[in-house]
């Protein structure tokens, strides 16, 4: 197969787009708003004390206890030790009010910029992140991470900070987890025995993060072994079951399977989780839910539907060239994992149910199908950037840049997001009355209004140790 020709210039002007693009987003993520949940978190409240304190749930095992969050500590304590210590070192150059906004683009521009490295890794078979067709790729994905235009159906990158680690954090760290087993077992390359060292603690600290790592993950390594079988009964000449499963090298799956056992145990004590027990729904009512939702969710923006066109188009041309190996063999692959796909959308309701999340399909719920599909795009039009040639090739091309510009142009900028609550902030510090009413409906780090004062007691302790509001101020707030 020939390699992929990109000509300097060409290669400057995808350069300068992907750094547009990151600075671009930057400033979008600077004018959102903060969240309901980051003060309780970061102060943290009462309610969030427990899961700080026992990040294993070792008193879920020993005494049955029932708290807030349970198996997920490291999400919760990322949290709060990034926001009680980057908003103050920034404090150095900026403004203590700015300071909570520019911390809050930062950590999630670092996410946005190495979720779109590591993806870019996986579709490029180069050893090279910054090759040419490493570059490539990563231009062909970083417009498909929406900060506005598709992002309540597509989003990576979440408007909510708190979100962002319990979602977009974790995703991270499994996409780096399984990179070089994925390298190994579908790109053929070298696996270094001290990538395993790193490995270890990541899985703990994955297993005990976000809400949607225990069961992505079990059905990975399932999945992987469940392919590595397969591949090995029909493609090495094995003659039964038997003698294919003796056949496979479980010295490496011993990190993984100790992974998934991990993840077993963190589901379990999942389920002590205090979060949502007020929100119960039988199982068969949310499954006609997500039944209901579905058509819904595909359709309601052109973004997700257009991608998965594309993709379907893409593989339609695979297809016609299925001789070649490698367009077979990304086929076999692509159909792993639409079924991870479905599986992962038909568990969705065993999750539970949750009033800010009535359809149960959401696109923080949806990420992990989100990232497949644009790795599924990026992966096939790279491969048939490099097999196309002609007249065929310039129509592809050329196809490809419309989908694109569609997702840039989409996501517009809404720079006006964070100005109320900003303005809030200042009327707080600057306060001479113990107790401030606002008369907009904004919410400052709220979900909702806050309707009586007693209420933002709890961010006012987190405006204090920001230094927005002076420690010795008594004052409380609501709308």
């Amino acid at each position: 197969m020939r390699e992929l020709k990109v000509k300097n210039w060409l290669l400057a002007i995808l350069v300068l787009f992907l750094v547009g693009d990151l600075g671009y987003s930057f400033v979008q993520h600077y004018y959102h708003s903060l969240d309901g949940d980051i003060a309780a978190i970061v102060v943290p409240a009462e309610w969030y004390q427990q899961v700080i304190d026992d990040p294993f749930g070792i008193s879920v095992l020993k005494e049955g206890k029932e708290y807030a969050s349970t198996n997920r500590h490291f999400a919760n304590n990322s949290l709060r030790i990034y926001f009680r210590t980057v908003p103050n070192w920034l404090q150095t150059f900026i403004p203590p009010i700015k300071s909570v906004y520019f911390a809050a683009a930062l950590i999630k521009i670092v996410i946005q910029f190495l979720l779109i490295l590591v993806l870019s890794a996986y579709v490029s078979p180069s050893k090279k992140l910054w090759s040419k067709e490493g570059i490539v790729a990563a231009a062909l994905i970083t417009p498909l991470f929406q900060t506005e235009g598709f992002n309540s159906f597509m989003g990576i990158i979440d408007h909510s900070i708190t979100y962002l680690f319990f979602y977009a954090l974790p995703i991270l760290g499994i996409l780096i987890f399984f990179l070089p087993y994925f390298k190994k077992f579908y790109q053929n390359k070298f696996f270094k025995t001290w990538w395993l060292f790193p490995l270890l603690p990541l899985a703990v600290y994955l297993s005990f993060h976000g809400p949607l790592n225990p069961p992505v993950i079990i059905m990975i390594v399932g999945l992987m072994i469940l392919g590595l079988t397969v591949n090995t009964f029909f493609q090495k000449g094995n003659k039964n079951v038997i003698t294919t499963l003796k056949s496979l090298p479980y010295r490496h799956f011993i990190l993984p399977i100790c992974f998934a056992l991990l993840c077993l145990y963190s589901f379990y004590i999942g389920t002590f989780n205090l979060e949502g027990k007020d929100m119960v729904k039988p199982l068969g009512e949310r499954y006609l839910i997500l039944l209901k939702a579905l058509p819904y969710y595909f359709t309601n923006k052109i973004g997700l539907p257009l991608l998965i066109i594309t993709i379907i188009i893409n593989c339609i041309i695979l297809f016609k060239n299925r001789e070649n190996t490698a367009a077979k063999k990304l086929l076999i692959f692509f159909g792993w994992l639409v079924i991870f796909s479905v599986i992962y959308v038909l568990l969705l309701p065993l999750g539970g149910y949750r009033s800010y999340r009535p359809m149960i399909i959401r696109y923080d719920t949806f990420m992990p199908v989100t990232i497949l599909l644009i790795y599924a795009f990026a992966a096939s039009t790279l491969f048939l950037f490099k097999c196309l040639e002609g007249k065929g090739k310039f129509i592809h091309l050329a196809f490809i840049i419309l989908v694109l510009t569609i997702f840039t142009v989409a996501d517009k900028p809404y720079l006006s997001r964070k100005d109320c609550e900003h303005s809030a902030f200042a009327s707080i510090a600057t306060a001479t009355e113990p107790v401030l009413k606002f008369e907009n409906n904004c919410n400052i780090m709220s979900w909702l209004p806050l309707t009586y004062p007693d209420a933002s007691i709890t961010n006012v302790k987190l405006l204090k140790h920001w230094n927005i509001v002076d420690k010795d101020k008594e004052i409380r707030y609501y709308h």
